[in-house]
């Protein structure tokens, strides 16, 4: 079922992107890793009060990011950059795999190969995880990096688990992206819906639970909900229940992804 030379092709043609985007990005979060203030707790406790609660819930909490530095990390780095960075390059690389063919014209050929339709989505699905995990590898070995430049401990194990999340969520959402694609085989709106979608859980989470409160009873209905960076970075508490319930998240809609595209025709 799975195709090893539509593994190889796929990786190869989004080389120059992942390339691109993995760069950019250790980068970035070396840069803010190391512009770590160490502020005194006092002092973080006076930027804490003067921040608005709203403001907190977006953001996180500065008293335990401006003293800490893997609360730092949660702050500059998971609580947004990181899956709003991953999230949508994870989304892209997903919606090649379906909707970018159908664009081009291209799928008949794709088609053609010695391959089911769900081979060829389970195929490409591992080349874009493939991508995208030695993508953030990069950032993770940045971020040791900059740990190690400023004289900071390095907890691998609370690293890993924060980074392994976060490549779930990443994960998760390129697998709502695939699925979109199967009802809208354009790349530009299957972007733009998943990006939607993303910033609506996210919203969801970090804003309308604490407003709405029966929305508590209702978790399921944001990924974010069981993305727990600040509980591993700051508080040292890793779950094996939550990175399940994300790769649960990937299983389904991929699951339902494959299905779907072998009953629908192709557009021509």
């Amino acid at each position: 079922m799975i195709h090893t030379e539509l593994i190889k092709s796929f990786m190869i043609r989004n080389t120059r992107l992942s390339v691109i985007v993995a760069s950019i990005t250790a980068l970035v979060v070396m840069l803010l890793t190391l512009i770590f203030p160490d502020m005194p707790k006092d002092d973080a406790l006076n930027i804490s009060l003067s921040w608005p609660k709203l403001m907190k819930d977006i953001f996180g909490d500065p008293i335990y990011g401006f003293t800490d530095i893997y609360g730092w990390l949660n702050l500059e780095v998971f609580h947004m950059t990181f899956w709003m960075v991953f999230g949508v390059y994870s989304s892209i690389i997903a919606s090649k795999i379906i909707a970018k063919e159908i664009e081009e014209n291209t799928v008949d050929i794709l088609l053609s190969y010695p391959v089911t339709r769900g081979g060829l989505i389970l195929s490409r699905l591992i080349a874009a995880a493939i991508i995208l995990a030695l993508a953030i590898l990069l950032t993770f070995a940045t971020t040791v990096v900059g740990l190690l430049i400023l004289g900071m401990p390095v907890n691998l194990d609370i690293l890993a688990a924060a980074f392994l999340s976060g490549f779930l969520l990443c994960l998760a959402f390129g697998a709502v992206s695939l699925l979109i694609s199967v009802f809208i085989p354009q790349q530009n709106y299957t972007l733009f819906i998943t990006i939607g979608i993303m910033f609506a859980m996210f919203a969801y989470e970090e804003l309308l639970i604490k407003v709405i409160s029966f929305l508590e009873y209702l978790p399921f209905l944001s990924f974010f909900h069981f993305y727990r960076p600040n509980e591993i970075l700051i508080h040292g508490s890793i779950s094996a229940a939550n990175p399940l319930i994300l790769l649960g998240y990937f299983a389904l809609f991929t699951v339902a992804a494959a299905a779907l595209f072998k009953r629908r025709d192709i557009p021509v």
